[in-house]
């Protein structure tokens, strides 16, 4: 058990840190207890009483923890008849928030950070005094649920952090109940129990530094399952077994090891309570970076901080102004839980809805649903498929919204192996379940959306699709801008063009020698990563892949420093051509664009990117990525591009969810009971054959020859195992095939693209230049790449216009808002102002100038 103090010193909460002791055992008593009138095993036991000493809210619920020993599957929980504890007040307490909380066996410090910031949040919903949902009474209408994936891997520091919080005691877990429906074959009449449920209400928090402190009251369900079945089967418990009882309204999932920031449950809350359209929401995931962005300074870091800033600032906002996420991430969104029940049955009478879907990844990856590769692949992202179904759910009209002013802190990968195989997971699931959206992309008419929604959902399924081809000839592109750029700088290939070469070129006449080295060098890391890939695991291929690593990076900074070369060169020519223009204002004429159209390839793409990626982070009041981390996703980059997105398809026959192992059977042997010490030795019971009985012994010897002599007749049980070894070996080799064909295909593909646009005779067809065509796919390279940033920007524009008027607009007003509740000693809270509203009447000339308060209170 971790100690939190020592000593008769409290804490600044006021509680005093337990005494150190050598573990969780108590004494015990026998103690009769009747099962429920439905036959379960529910038990209210008596909490220490420290952990209610100094506490404001007193009775049962915090003076009892209540055990219950469901020995059923998470689906038939509500029907068997259980009860949770806010649903048996007199009057049952309505639930306006379930939060879910999953892990599987981390520290005590990322599970104090996630508990600290859902606590931090509750209680800012505490203070809301003028809202008409929240306020003094609003822990009644929360309850946090947290999950752990299996008993035996759970972390042992963890639960006894949440026996300090009281919602849970080691000393009442059963492992066996009475069995409600016993066979008549003589069987057992006990059943397993498949989880051990806990609910208390709580007045402890532990913060991030596991010290113990004094808190508002929250409702607590703590789900200890007995096996580990991945997280999938975590959700399965929250959403089939305790959401039905509950029935909340919005239904929160977070991940331990996530912190959700100041008011971030709020906000995301808020997005549900102002558009009884929205069917589910996310907010903005950030990278942890720590204080004064000392993570930053690990490049693995950086560039996910830049990601996830990128994604957040236009990937999400884009899809948000359409009304359809393509995920929502898992590790900190939002459900209305009535859009998520079913409202159709299948064929046999089954319900069909998002969350049947959803959980239909759960039965493919533990073998009792069989699917092909395609479908298991789709399921490593069970989330966008949660999202498509959702959207597209039929007679409904359900959109998903991205809320930026509510954000999360999570952990990322550190390290490159570990990033490699995080993303295995995330590119072929995002990649599969994409395509499954695109190829069913004519659900979205069986939903009762508007034309005007049906239309915009199916450009961004055509978009969506563009995304897809480039991604899918990633490595062919990205190849053939270094091949072009270097031939750009090679001094060309005859001798005339050499001995004119002079300092055209970024490495002067070197240039000549050093390109067919530096493009093999290329060529040869692709394929060492191709056998990396397919042969190898991260773990075993640490040092390899750093090497491969650091050598792609000296690539990139290459192609990049002769793109920029190439622009310099550029200007200072077109610059000494145009002696008619105003040399203040020469950058801005046309003519420049049409003199060199490297120069006006390179700029317009370059612009439309970077200078869209900076000018979308202004206005967002957001661009400190661009300062300490846009370096390291620039020289990154083909790290992303050759070697994660080759790792993963690589791996398409890998579907595994990287959980870190299933529990293991019981061995079935006897057991050695140890004995109290005799003298100096200890002894042990064992089961052993009995010496007297010298018959039975000499049978047992004649059935060895028998045994030895007889023909190997295999029983039902081999032949059932053996049927079903060759059935895993026959899925098993199924895989790897599709694995083998995408691979070929893939590779195929790309080689075609590269060698048609880089052989001599396609290079110079029909162009009086070196190389002419290739230049022409450059441009096409460069103004698909402005294509997409373009849509992008206009998309988060008309997001930051709907959401909360645009960058340093919204920001001014917000701030005018302050300054008046200061002003004139309002207390209401700014969070509450309908800030969209509040920007569409702010003053303009020549009108008569609106009530500054605008609309306050929750809507």
């Amino acid at each position: 058990m971790a100690t939190v103090g020592a000593g008769p010193a409290t804490t600044a909460g006021g509680l005093a840190p337990p005494a150190a002791t050598g573990g969780f055992a108590r004494s015990k008593t026998k103690k009769s207890f009747a099962l429920t009138p439905k036959g379960n095993l529910q038990v209210d036991v008596k909490v220490p009483p420290k952990l209610i000493e100094g506490s404001q809210l007193t009775g049962w619920e915090t003076e009892y923890l209540r055990y219950t020993a469901p020995a059923c599957d998470p689906n038939d929980f509500p029907k068997e008849g259980f009860t949770l504890r806010p649903k048996e007040h007199s009057t049952p307490r309505q639930i306006e928030l379930a939060i879910c909380c999953t892990m599987y066996n981390e520290s005590p410090e990322l599970f104090a950070k996630t508990w600290a910031g859902v606590v931090n949040n509750i209680t800012y919903l505490m203070q809301k005094n003028k809202s008409e949902t929240w306020g003094p009474e609003s822990w009644k209408k929360i309850v946090v649920t947290i999950v752990s994936d299996g008993r035996a891997p759970a972390n042992k520091q963890t639960l006894a952090l949440l026996g300090l919080l009281g919602c849970y005691q080691e000393g009442v877990i059963v492992g066996e109940v009475p069995n409600k429906y016993p066979a008549n074959d003589g069987s057992s009449d006990m059943a397993k129990v498949t989880a051990h449920i806990f609910e208390y209400t709580t007045q402890v928090m532990v913060d991030e530094d596991l010290k113990l402190q004094q808190t508002v009251p929250i409702q607590m369900i703590y789900v200890l399952k007995e096996q580990n079945g991945k997280k999938i089967n975590s959700h399965r418990w929250f959403f089939n077994a305790i959401c039905p009882i509950l029935q909340p309204k919005i239904c929160i999932l977070i991940d331990v090891g996530t912190r959700p920031l100041n008011k971030a449950i709020y906000h995301l809350w808020r997005v549900f309570d102002r558009h009884p359209d929205v069917g589910g929401a996310c907010g903005e995931i950030r990278a942890e970076l720590g204080p004064w962005w000392k993570n930053a300074l690990n490049p693995i870091v950086a560039t996910q901080n830049f990601e996830y800033k990128i994604s957040n600032i236009l990937d999400k906002p884009l899809e948000s102004a359409f009304g359809y996420i393509s995920v929502l991430p898992g590790a900190f969104s939002a459900y209305r839980y009535a859009a998520l029940q079913s409202n159709t049955r299948d064929k046999e009478g089954n319900p069909t809805g998002p969350l049947q879907a959803y959980f239909k990844g759960e039965a493919l990856h533990n073998g009792k649903l069989q699917g092909s590769t395609f479908v298991n692949n789709m399921y490593l992202a069970e989330d966008r498929i949660l999202c498509f179904e959702l959207v597209s759910k039929k007679d409904e009209a359900w959109v998903l919204r991205y809320e930026r002013f509510s954000g999360a802190e999570t952990d990322v990968p550190d390290t490159i192996v570990d990033l490699i195989k995080q993303r295995r997971r995330w590119l072929n699931g995002s990649t599969f379940a994409a395509l499954y959206s695109i190829y069913h992309w004519l659900d979205i008419f069986r939903s009762s959306h508007s034309m005007w929604r049906k239309g915009l959902f199916v450009f961004e399924t055509f978009y969506n699709l563009l995304v897809q081809i480039f991604a899918w000839f990633g490595i062919a592109n990205f190849y053939m801008t270094f091949f072009f750029v270097m031939q750009l700088n090679s001094c060309g290939s005859s001798d005339a063009e050499y001995e004119n070469c002079g300092n055209t070129g970024a490495f002067s006449k070197a240039g000549r020698w050093l390109a067919e080295p530096l493009k093999s060098i290329y060529l040869v890391l692709l394929v060492t990563q191709f056998i990396l890939s397919m042969g190898n695991r991260p773990d075993g291929a640490k040092k390899i892949s750093l090497i491969c690593t650091i050598a792609w990076c000296i690539l990139n900074v290459l192609l990049i420093y002769m793109i920029f070369f190439g622009i310099a060169k550029a200007i200072i020519g077109v610059k000494a051509e145009i002696a008619t223009v105003v040399p203040q204002m020469w950058l801005m004429n046309r003519s420049i664009y049409h003199k060199d159209a490297n120069f006006r390839n390179i700029v317009v793409s370059m612009a439309s990117t970077y200078g869209l990626w900076f000018l979308m982070s202004v206005a967002f009041l957001d661009p400190w990525h661009m300062f300490n981390s846009f370096i390291q996703y620039m020289i990154l980059t083909p790290f992303y591009i050759n070697m994660m997105q080759v790792y993963a398809l690589c791996n398409t026959h890998d579907i595994s969810w990287g959980t870190k192992g299933l529990e293991k059977e019981d061995h079935g042997l006897g057991v050695a009971k140890k004995q109290d010490a005799v003298g100096k030795k200890e002894e042990v019971t064992l089961e052993v054959p009995d010496e007297n009985k010298k018959e039975e012994a000499d049978r047992a010897y004649d059935k060895f020859y028998t045994e030895m002599i007889k023909s190997p007749e295999p029983t039902p049980e081999e032949k059932k195992k053996k049927a079903e070894a060759a059935a895993k070996d026959k899925a098993d080799d199924d895989k790897k095939e599709f694995r083998t064909l995408l691979v070929l295909f893939w590779i195929v593909s790309n080689m075609f693209l590269v060698i048609c646009l880089t052989s001599p005779g396609v290079l110079n067809a029909g162009v009086g230049t070196s190389y002419g065509n290739g230049v022409q796919y450059l441009g096409f390279l460069f103004f698909s790449t402005t294509f997409f940033a373009v849509v992008r920007a206009i998309g988060a524009t008309v997001y930051c216009k709907l959401s909360c008027g645009f960058g340093v607009e919204h920001l001014t007003y917000r701030l005018a808002t302050v300054l008046t509740q200061q002003l004139f000693d309002r207390k209401e809270d700014p969070d509450d102002v309908d800030v969209g509203n509040l920007v569409a009447q702010r003053p303009r000339f020549g009108r008569q100038q609106p009530e500054v308060a605008g609309k306050f209170g929750d809507v």
